[in-house]
């Protein structure tokens, strides 16, 4: 190979590391965003009904006694919560994939498996209704979501 055959070569190979790490700092920010997304908003929404303490549990929307507001905001959560794991694990995806070292992709794999179980436990205790239930389940969430905001570049 000549030496501008090289140089191409070369070239070519910085510009495909270059989009790797471009994809990875992507990657990684799109998980701070949505770990900062889901902790202020479900923070918010648990706060603001831990106050209302009268049943403790979000009636079912079909009920005929049942108000819109006492299920809307749950359901609207749920889809949300659904919607960001979804991201979350696409863009984890990415950076295992991206990683250099097999101690990182092993830390960032148990990372992802523990994060996004936890949010399936909160996907279900949503579905439930109990306040207490979702309250224990977004504080664990929570937990692991601020070690994620911690450790992400």
């Amino acid at each position: 190979m000549d030496a501008y055959g090289q140089t191409l070569q070369q070239s070519l190979s910085s510009h495909r590391k270059m989009a790797v790490d471009g994809e990875s700092r992507g990657s990684a920010f799109r998980i701070k965003n949505c770990a900062f997304d889901l902790l202020s908003s479900w923070e918010h929404l648990i706060m603001e009904d831990d106050d209302d303490d009268d049943d403790n549990v979000v009636r079912d929307p079909m009920a005929d006694d049942a108000g819109d507001d006492d299920y809307e905001w749950l359901d609207l959560m749920q889809r949300d919560l659904r919607l960001k794991s979804t991201f979350l694990y696409c863009d984890f995806n990415q950076m295992i994939s991206a990683a250099p070292h097999d101690d990182q992709s092993k830390s960032l794999t148990q990372l992802a498996n523990k994060l996004l179980s936890s949010i399936q436990e909160l996907d279900t205790a949503s579905s439930s209704g109990c306040i207490h239930l979702i309250q224990d389940r977004y504080n664990d969430v929570a937990i692991i979501l601020k070690e994620v905001v911690a450790l992400m570049p």
